[in-house]
């Protein structure tokens, strides 16, 4: 398992953590090359890509006419743009071999609209519609695509919302567990905790 984050340090750090021969890599998920340069690196040192798990995501709350045009900019430029380039690199490594997993998390917010969050919403409604859309591309192969939707995570990102009243929250774990189904099940729309799936429709 190879995993990428803008922080370097880190990233190492973690890897080292998670322990058995997993690799850490720096990554920018808005920079074409260096998402090029991460895949690259993988396949070198771990073979062939089986399966890419686009997870970079920020997310910044508030009026939305009080947001600063940067804000919306970096949310989309990290949460949309960054899945449309790795989704593209990845099957661009997956088609000619007829195989391989893009799985994208996105959100329940690309289900819905949540007040304070229009734009990180739009975003994740981004990841949702484009997700379908691959799967419909290439489905007469053997690449599956599935989209995770999770509430609130308690993570650095979710943590102004944990607190809220009614605001349902999941831990990482719950999510990690999520996404290692959706891989060997491929179930396509994989919501967290699994009984919003009643909630939203999903297949």
């Amino acid at each position: 398992m190879a995993i990428g984050d803008i922080d370097a340090a880190l990233v190492t750090e973690t890897a080292a953590q998670l322990g058995s021969g997993t690799l850490g890599l720096p990554l920018d998920v808005t920079d074409r090359s260096s998402f090029a340069g991460f895949l690259g690196e993988v396949e070198t040192r771990m073979g062939p890509l089986d399966a890419l798990i686009n997870n970079a995501g920020i997310m910044t709350v508030g009026p939305f006419v009080a947001e600063t045009d940067a804000t919306a900019e970096r949310m989309i430029d990290i949460n949309l743009n960054g899945v449309i380039i790795g989704s593209k690199l990845a099957l661009q490594l997956f088609l000619p071999r007829g195989r391989g997993h893009l799985v994208n998390v996105a959100s329940v917010a690309g289900k819905g609209g949540f007040p304070g969050g229009a734009t990180y919403c739009a975003t994740k409604h981004g990841v949702v519609g484009l997700s379908e859309a691959i799967r419909a591309e290439v489905r007469q192969t053997d690449i599956d695509v599935s989209i995770v939707m999770p509430v609130v995570v308690n993570t650095e990102l979710g943590s102004g919302l944990n607190s809220t009243r009614g605001i349902k929250v999941v831990e990482p774990e719950d999510v990690a567990n999520a996404i290692v189904g959706a891989l060997q099940t491929g179930k396509v729309n994989v919501f967290v905790p699994g009984n919003m799936e009643a909630v939203f429709r999903g297949d």
